[in-house]
């Protein structure tokens, strides 16, 4: 797994990828989400060593995964309740991303980090 982080990594300071906006790698896969998800789970076992009796909750901003919900969601939803990761995700919040997005960045505009801090408070108050 280094050798493959060292890579992707020599590749994306490469001015051609950066140029053509090539991404690697080129298809998320189950073992890539499996993989997120494991790194998730270790880093809720550390928390909750250094924390104990806290509530780990993973918060997952609706933006960056829009583009990819239809595809990836039903998967990663899996995993995550296999591991039984406790998690918050409000992909409903923004139904037409880009209209959320700042102009030219792919990052969310100030009113949508907003709209996503509301909604987070609400859930936590729900006791989700």
């Amino acid at each position: 797994r280094k050798f493959v982080s060292w890579f992707y990594e020599l590749l994306y300071e490469s001015a051609f990828i950066r140029y053509y906006k090539l991404n690697f790698p080129n298809k998320i896969k189950e073992h890539h989400l499996e993989y997120t998800v494991q790194i998730i789970k270790r880093s809720e076992e550390l928390y909750l060593q250094q924390f104990p009796g806290s509530e780990f909750t993973l918060v997952m901003h609706p933006g960056g995964f829009h583009e990819m919900h239809d595809e990836h969601w039903p998967t990663l939803e899996k995993l995550l309740n296999e591991y039984d990761i406790n998690y918050i995700y409000l992909y409903e919040l923004y139904p037409q991303w880009e209209e959320y997005q700042l102009v030219g960045d792919p990052h969310p505009s100030p009113y949508a980090n907003g709209l996503f801090v509301e909604a987070l408070a609400e859930q936590l108050k729900s006791g989700r």
